[in-house]
């Protein structure tokens, strides 16, 4: 059977037509024996083609792509990207069979083209496609974002790895590039069934309005955690360096606020009563406040302690809460015992003033850590106040295992404060980090 290749164009959504969008979507179900046909590919592929085309992008469908006209299709949709520039959004999707196979100590991702009997790891580096070539391809276009989906590594593949296990059917990650959004279907090393789970879920999702593409996957991944038993779940490695949402964007910063510290008298006064509350978007009743307390903070020190202070005084009295300080080399302070999650109480909030006035800072970031200790007690909702680069973690990876291992369970609120509100790069992390698990950033400064 020929490869199909479909064309679909239609007017770009108000909201976006200033950006050129352009989609390549291949499916490949049609495998030798040795290799094992696949159900599915064709109608992930239809599912994403649909909502996409919805969503204002000019579709290249893909059916049983060979490697010649994979590498075909990848290139047309690059020279389409780095035609359009600053305005070109592009979007990748595979569904098909993937694998990875070591090679000088390197271990890589391949495509697996369809009507080729590739029967060991061995021979992708050959017969397969490299995905570091097409991640190279798009990131040469210099495109405003770049979508690149990964709905691969089918647990048919009838391989083992060399100590037998199924290593060798799974994709490692690859590592973020500048204005590109990477996302896998499974998690790393792992293989998901032929089921159409995750296309159908991502295609939901790309069709609601007003949300960003961060948050479209966010919710996609958590409907694949919810049904999907194991360890075998979705992930991504976000390196968007704007907002893009795939529907309208009116309602694109509605969960962003931006707050000025209190007054200099309040700093001085510190005492219940005299702050003013800085209340969350939650309805959470256990929450966990997670403290930077890295030498850095040391510019702002006042402004940290004082909106500390400021979230304890908006607690309502049913709300439990604890606070945790963290630097780097898994070093913490601890208002409570175990983390325990203590009452609102007028007692509990002089005992916490006090607590956070005696805070020193010095050390570094250990963001990742504290985040781990954090959904390790009953939170319901998690403030974390930052102003620092994570040193125990990539920003990437910490948004990916994060979201991932959260699911949905806990809200997640990060608060940028001082200088930090000037740095596009973290301000965008923590933006995704909180977007990502369902709660808002927050910018404090003078």
């Amino acid at each position: 059977m020929r490869a199909i290749i479909v064309l679909l164009f239609l007017l770009l959504p108000l909201s976006v037509n200033a950006e050129q969008r352009y989609a390549l979507l291949i499916g490949n179900e049609d495998y030798p024996g040795e290799v094992g046909r696949l159900t599915n590919p064709h109608q992930d592929a239809q599912a994403l083609r649909g909502a996409l085309h919805d969503a204002g992008f000019e579709v290249a469908l893909l059916e049983d792509g060979t490697q010649t006209e994979i590498l075909i299709a990848v290139a047309n949709l690059s020279s389409k990207l780095k035609r359009a520039g600053d305005e070109g959004v592009g979007f990748f999707y595979y569904s098909g069979h993937g694998g990875s196979a070591e090679s000088s100590g390197i271990r890589r991702n391949y495509l697996m083209p369809a009507k080729t009997p590739i029967v060991g790891a061995e021979q992708l580096p050959v017969l397969g496609v490299p995905m570091s070539s097409i991640i190279e391809s798009f990131s040469a276009a210099n495109a405003k974002a770049v979508f690149v989906v990964m709905d691969a590594c089918r647990n048919t593949l009838p391989w083992t790895s060399e100590k037998g296990g199924a290593a060798d059917k799974g994709f490692v990650p690859i590592q973020t590039r500048s204005g590109m959004f990477i996302a896998y279907a499974t998690a790393d090393g792992a293989t998901a069934p032929d089921d159409g789970l995750f296309a159908r879920s991502l295609a939901r999702e790309i069709r609601r309005d007003g949300q960003t593409a961060d948050r479209a996957f966010t919710l996609a991944f958590r409907s694949v955690a919810q049904q999907r038993r194991g360890d075998r779940l979705p992930f991504f490695s976000p390196g968007l360096l704007e907002d893009i949402c795939f529907g309208f964007c009116s309602t694109i910063n509605e969960r962003e606020q931006e707050l000025t510290d209190a007054s200099p008298t309040a700093i001085e006064r510190n005492t219940i009563g005299d702050l003013e509350p800085l209340r969350l978007d939650t309805k959470a009743n256990r929450i966990v406040i997670l403290v930077d307390l890295s030498s850095s903070m040391r510019a702002h020190e006042d402004l940290l302690k004082t909106t500390v202070k400021r979230l304890i005084e908006s607690l309502d009295e049913e709300k439990k809460f604890t606070v945790i300080g963290f630097r780097d080399s898994g070093r913490f302070v601890f208002l409570t015992p175990d983390s325990e999650l203590i009452s609102t109480t007028m007692e509990n909030r002089h005992d916490a003033f006090k607590f956070v006035d005696d805070l020193v800072l010095e050390g570094g970031t250990g963001t990742y850590s504290a985040l781990q200790v954090a959904m390790r007690t009953e939170a319901e909702a998690i403030v974390m106040l930052t102003d620092g680069e994570p040193s125990d973690a990539t920003q990437a990876q910490i948004v990916s295992d994060i979201t991932t291992q959260n699911s949905g369970t806990r809200q997640l609120f990060s608060i940028a404060i001082g200088n930090s509100t000037d740095n596009n790069t973290l301000v965008r992390f923590l933006r995704d980090l909180a977007a990502s698990n369902d709660g808002e950033l927050i910018t404090i400064k003078r």
